[in-house]
């Protein structure tokens, strides 16, 4: 997500170099704001700062302030797209991570058999 002035939201999707050299805006939680900045950072985006806040809701507003960027997840988009000053554009690459997950058979939870069969439809 970045502001409509950012000279980037005039692309149709992000690269590393778009974004280097500008305000990376991030929640302060530190697992997870560690775990998305360090998928940024291996991408090749190099921010000219970091600036943390406290609840996501404050992000849109400040993105627009330092016209910097926010790296959303898909889900998160309606949160700032609500506001009419930022745009959310996908990466040119998008940036993935491996993620590995163990589960026992006998496990009886109805979501773990939801999450499979879309894991296993996503491999197809």
């Amino acid at each position: 997500a970045i502001s409509r002035k950012h000279p980037a939201a005039a692309l149709d999707a992000l690269t590393p170099e778009a974004l280097t050299g500008s305000p990376l805006v991030c929640l302060k939680q530190p697992d997870t704001t560690a775990y998305m900045n360090n998928l940024l950072f291996e991408a090749g985006i190099q921010p000219t700062e970091i600036i943390e806040v406290d609840e996501l809701e404050l992000a849109p507003s400040l993105v627009e302030e330092v016209n910097g960027f926010f790296a959303l997840g898909e889900f998160q988009t309606s949160k700032f797209t609500a506001n009419p000053n930022i745009v959310a554009l996908p990466m040119a690459d998008p940036i993935f991570e491996d993620i590995s997950f163990a589960y026992r058979e006998s496990n009886e939870n109805p979501a773990l058999a939801l999450f499979l069969e879309v894991v296993r439809n996503r491999e197809r």
